[in-house]
């Protein structure tokens, strides 16, 4: 065989050899570490956002909570204005004899 020809079977050979090796070796290869990172970055970012879940929950049940206390002073002040409002009502009935003694102990014990 002539020299060209020794060359050209080598390099068919090396081409051959090379598509091999890529397929069966470096494509597994790159693949498994395209994996890899992806496992890992998506590891890392549920990690972020559970972190942020969890903060964003923290904040939100103190608001909650804060708006709960708020909502119950509200109701108490609503309430102790609504007692005095019927114990006045009570007292002009009885200042005035509007309504005889046994209803004023009625509404006397409504209260």
């Amino acid at each position: 065989m002539n020299e060209n020809n020794q060359n050209y079977l080598t390099k068919g050979m090396f081409k051959e050899g090379l598509a091999e090796f890529t397929e069966v070796v470096l494509l597994p290869a790159v693949e498994n570490i395209v994996d890899d990172k992806v496992k890992r970055e998506i590891g890392v970012f549920r990690t972020e956002i559970k972190d942020y879940i969890d903060v964003k929950m923290g904040d939100l049940k103190g608001e909650i909570i804060s708006s709960q206390k708020e909502v119950i002073a509200a109701i108490k002040g609503e309430k102790e204005k609504d007692v005095k409002f019927k114990k006045e009502v009570v007292a002009v009935f009885k200042h005035n004899e509007l309504v005889d003694h046994e209803k004023i102990g009625q509404l006397e014990a409504l209260i």
